[in-house]
């Protein structure tokens, strides 16, 4: 489990690598899910340098085993918050976020970035056929 620190959250079981190689299915799953529902923010600090990004996978309840899946196979642990939005018509949704420079810059080379639809990486460009 993480280890609090002020406002930082240090996780020993966090694969900081996990997207450097995408060298098995599960991976290649787990970032084909970030490309079509996930979302990558930069952290600015106070001298507009990107500090840290913030990793966001947001899926209905329903989904809420493979967003749980997705977590413990990153962050070793089941990070997962189960949110109902405001408007009524609207499912909970289940809720992933992962704070993490190493892992954002890596998703980016992968075209997973801010921004991610003109950039996406395909199988080939990744080093699988």
């Amino acid at each position: 489990m993480p280890t609090h620190y002020k406002r930082f959250t240090t996780n020993p079981d966090l694969d900081i690598n996990f997207f450097a190689t995408i060298d098995s299915e599960n991976k290649a799953y787990i970032l084909g899910m970030l490309y079509a529902d996930g979302s990558l923010c930069p952290y600015i600090n106070k001298y507009g340098n990107i500090s840290s990004y913030k990793l966001r996978l947001r899926l209905a309840q329903t989904d809420e085993q493979i967003v749980r899946d997705i977590s413990v196979a990153i962050l070793g642990y089941d990070n997962v918050k189960i949110t109902q939005r405001p408007e009524k018509k609207w499912q909970p949704i289940a809720n992933l976020q992962i704070g993490n420079k190493t892992i954002g810059e890596d998703l980016i080379k992968l075209g997973c970035g801010p921004n991610k639809t003109a950039n996406i990486v395909t199988g080939k460009q990744i080093g699988r056929a």
